[in-house]
């Protein structure tokens, strides 16, 4: 962009704050009809691309040159055309009036400045683009095969472009810069010259400048806040733009990925709330919370609440229907029969004991983490399914989407139902994804101990991760994902998990009397009646699963025992020190 000076300055300045008053009064008390507003509009800015813009590197930087001004002079004329002849052009019908000499003379001229101005201000790829599409339009007829089309004249191609109301140079897109985006740009220019987008950068600064990537970080909340009060993208990426492009290229990014962050985080800013999603990117950056995570509960609170209004308590009578005479369908059996195989929704929790080295006080912070997470996911659980229950009757909801059903029990909420089903697809994903990550650690574990083939313990040189044995958990549950139905996986995981509570519980309590002398770091309060109610609790719930899963978890464990004396035995670096 040229630097002006003297004189040139103060005419540019007067038609700037002259362009900025008329918008904000049309903003104000109403514009003209849609034609005028827009040649307006035009007239207005396009002219000060060939005066702020140079044509080339070696173009005058200070001053326009003669041919800028000419450029300039010709987009203002043609136009103020379509404003002096609004009446008459809005009377006409494309395809059916004739165009005027003069129409075709301005209009191909105007056509070309656009795409010039485009090349200097935005990318000479964008008007080489628009410029092929022009000159498609002309040649279309010798074009041969599927790429042939009628004749399309200079007059013709003109009349399409410059004169019709609906598209072309001033079509809609046209309006929505006139009416909408412009007046944000001056908003945004406002906020930055006032200093509060400074204290809004500021802000973003601070909150993300330490992380890691962290410039990126600072576009992402800055256009986010921004978005607080200006609701638009273009606002946000000249407001933001401006300062974190250079930051981030100086951060070490290129020009494209810095354009590309600020864009993304420009548009993603208006996507929802915007202070909602700095406030969830801090906290996610601060807590160590997965984004992910914060997503998941964001759309369950949601639902929650946008759920309530439409809860006909009618539908939870009966509370507790009565068994159908088949163990398992309703009545107490269904209830312990359901508790039994929807308790594989409460794995995960003990992952957080992983954390305890990362913890101030391990003996306090991570029994609070784990307990308070289960509370507060039970809770969850627990409004979630009333909720939804409340919303359509339970004969409705044994289907594989029942949150759908609900949802479409009420046309009112289908705002709902993608914002639902993105957060499903998510939550399910981050869910199997963080499910299978610990197997591959414990396959490397097991193969150091000489349990498995020791090919499982191999680190990949870039990643530092198991590659062998995750490329081995992702096949097998990809398998096991692709023949066997959810209801029967879910049940087979439940008795599994259940089992190995048992035994943690039950070695817990062993190990108090065994080894009385063994560090503990963490210890179990009341040790004999918690393992013993654990024990009980956890075994009493298989009681209620099907036969069929026992059956199953019987062949699993064979195959666990085949792969354990089959190889483990024999190859155990504990056996072989023992035996020594």
């Amino acid at each position: 962009m040229r630097q002006l000076t003297l004189p040139w300055k103060i005419p540019i300045l007067v038609v700037a704050v002259v362009a900025a008053a008329f918008h904000y009064y049309c903003a104000g008390f109403g514009s003209p009809e849609p034609r005028t507003f827009r040649g307006l509009h035009l007239s207005m800015l396009l002219p000060f691309v060939y005066l702020l813009y140079p044509a080339w590197k070696k173009s005058p930087r200070h001053r326009p040159s003669v041919i800028d001004l000419l450029a300039a002079a010709l987009c203002l004329v043609a136009s103020l055309y379509t404003v002096f002849y609004a009446d008459r052009l809005n009377q006409r019908f494309v395809g059916f009036h004739p165009v005027r000499p003069e129409e075709v003379v301005l209009g191909g001229l105007l056509s070309i400045a656009v795409i010039e101005a485009c090349r200097r201000s935005i990318s000479k790829w964008f008007a080489v683009t628009v410029g092929f599409a022009l000159i498609y339009l002309m040649t279309c007829q010798y074009w041969p095969g599927m790429f042939h089309y009628k004749t399309f004249t200079l007059d013709r191609a003109v009349e399409i472009l410059y004169l019709p109301n609906d598209e072309g140079i001033f079509g809609f897109l046209m309006g929505i810069s006139a009416d909408i985006l412009y007046i944000y740009i001056l908003f945004a220019a406002v906020l930055l010259q006032t200093g509060a987008g400074d204290f809004l950068i500021e802000f973003a600064g601070w909150a993300a400048g330490w992380a890691r990537g962290g410039a990126a970080k600072i576009a992402v909340i800055s256009s986010a806040l921004y978005g607080t009060v200006s609701g638009s993208t273009v606002a946000n990426v000249y407001a933001t733009g401006s300062f974190t492009i250079p930051l981030m290229k100086r951060s070490g990014y290129t020009a494209k990925q810095s354009a590309a962050i600020e864009t993304v985080a420009g548009i993603g800013g208006q996507i929802m709330p915007p202070i909602m999603g700095a406030g969830s990117f801090i906290m996610s950056e601060i807590t160590g919370v997965p984004y992910f995570t914060i997503i998941k509960v964001a759309i369950i609170v949601l639902f929650i609440v946008a759920g309530l209004s439409f809860v006909d308590t009618s539908n939870w009578h009966p509370y507790l229907p009565e068994n159908t005479g088949e163990f398992g369908h309703f009545g107490m059996s269904g209830i312990m029969m359901g508790a039994a195989i929807i308790y594989f929704a409460y794995i995960g929790f003990d992952t957080a004991a992983t954390t305890a080295q990362e913890a101030r006080d391990p003996q306090r912070d991570v029994p609070a983490g784990i307990i308070g997470a289960l509370v507060i996911s039970t809770v969850l659980y627990v409004a979630m399914a009333a909720v939804m229950t409340g919303m359509v009757s339970y004969t409705k909801l044994d289907v594989a989407a029942p949150v759908a059903v609900a949802l479409d029990e009420h046309p009112s909420l289908f705002w709902l139902g993608l914002p639902v089903k993105v957060g499903a697809i998510i939550g399910m994903t981050s869910v199997i994804l963080m499910s299978i990550l610990g197997q591959p650690r414990i396959f490397m574990a097991m193969s150091r101990d000489g349990l498995l083939p020791k090919q499982l313990q191999k680190v990949h040189p870039g990643y530092h991760t198991p590659h062998v044995g995750t490329l081995v958990t992702g096949l097998v549950a990809v398998f096991f994902a692709g023949i066997f139905p959810i209801d029967i996986l879910g049940e087979l995981v439940s008795i599994g998990i259940l089992l190995a509570f048992t035994a943690v519980c039950a070695g817990v309590l062993i190990l108090r009397y065994t080894m009385p002398e063994a560090a503990r770091p963490f210890r179990v309060p009341f040790a004999p009646l918690v393992c013993t109610a654990g024990v009980l609790m956890c075994l009493g719930l298989t009681l209620f699963l099907p036969h069929d899963t026992w059956v199953r978890l019987a062949v699993w464990t064979g195959i666990g025992f085949a792969v354990y004396f089959g190889y483990g035995h024999w190859n155990s670096r504990l056996r072989t020190a023992a035996s020594r």
